[in-house]
């Protein structure tokens, strides 16, 4: 018989498109002082943009809603995903505010140290925005919106995937932005977050390390409760956790020697984009997903670049 080719899967990303500029400290980083550094060239960034790239080199069809400014960074934003293959029909250009960049400043292992976000136009998005990334989804079936974007926007994304029912990822970004998270989760089918932002979405302030188990597991329980279906932690090099609503089960990370760990910036977005082209994009089960998430992640860890390497 004779083998049937899997459907390509189709998947909108919503959210934050931007510059990232990468600044790693020679020597162990000291506060209030001048750091001697290495600056890395610009490269496109922004969560809804690195999944974007991540899914179109997994395979998929992808298309990216977001918020440029009418500028030259913007313009070569636009043109760089076309190049990938991305769809940006649903881009929209802000009137006033430019186009955003992050700055990561990474200590001497290639950890992030400080991250630095100046991403006014996503943060207040103009007012068709919303009917835009709407119109993405609906013509793409599935999407992934990331937390950059206003409370209010992402439960009107919410309220449009449940009412009609479409699968709908959530990343999140920052401990900060957990506050962007709709109290109700209803329809929603996927969010990925790390431990500290797992603990933000709780009623005392966020730690520094991942909670203890009694209360990470008031956590994610309280969150299903709120209407969420599946559930993605990732716990760094303990690897990553996942839960459908009956347990939370940890599966390790690919082992790595600290030799092979050339920059951890994208592993995060690597983790995201596999497990919801697994879940979303193909109907593979969570520990499924959640496998092919941290396989993504190992691959970004061990190479320069913030993003996968498109397929051959």
């Amino acid at each position: 018989m004779k083998a049937v080719a899997p459907q390509t899967a189709r998947l909108a990303c919503i959210g934050a498109a931007n510059w990232d500029y990468k600044l790693q400290a020679h020597d162990a980083l000291i506060s209030a002082s001048s750091n001697p550094v290495e600056a890395w060239p610009p490269t496109p960034g922004g969560v809804a943009r690195n999944l974007a790239e991540n899914l179109a080199a997994l395979g998929a069809h992808t298309a990216l809603a977001c918020v440029l400014g009418n500028d030259m960074a913007g313009r070569t934003l636009l043109d760089h995903a076309q190049q990938l293959g991305i769809d940006t029909r649903w881009t929209v250009c802000h009137p006033t505010h430019p186009t955003g960049s992050y700055t990561a400043v990474l200590d001497r292992a290639g950890d992030m140290a400080w991250g630095f976000a100046a991403m006014h136009g996503t943060l207040e998005p103009p007012p068709g925005f919303v009917s835009s990334a709407q119109a993405a989804l609906d013509a793409q079936g599935a999407g992934v919106v990331d937390m950059n974007l206003p409370q209010d926007w992402l439960q009107a994304l919410l309220d449009h995937a449940h009412s009609h029912q479409l699968p709908l990822a959530m990343v999140a970004v920052s401990v900060s932005k957990m506050a962007h998270l709709p109290q109700r989760l209803d329809g929603l089918s996927l969010l990925v977050l790390n431990a500290d932002e797992l603990a933000a979405t709780g009623d005392e302030p966020a730690r520094p390390h991942p909670s203890p188990q009694a209360a990470r597991d008031v956590l994610w329980q309280a969150l299903h409760a709120r209407g969420l279906k599946h559930l993605l932690v990732t716990l760094g090099p303990a690897g990553a956790a996942f839960s459908s609503g009956e347990c939370l089960n940890v599966l390790p990370a690919v082992p790595l020697c600290t030799t092979q760990v050339v920059d951890a910036t994208g592993a995060g977005d690597a983790f995201s984009a596999a497990a919801i082209h697994a879940l979303l994009g193909h109907g593979q089960p969570l520990a499924s997903a959640c496998q092919a998430g941290l396989q993504a992640a190992a691959r970004v860890l061990q190479t320069r670049r913030s993003a996968l390497s498109p397929r051959p």
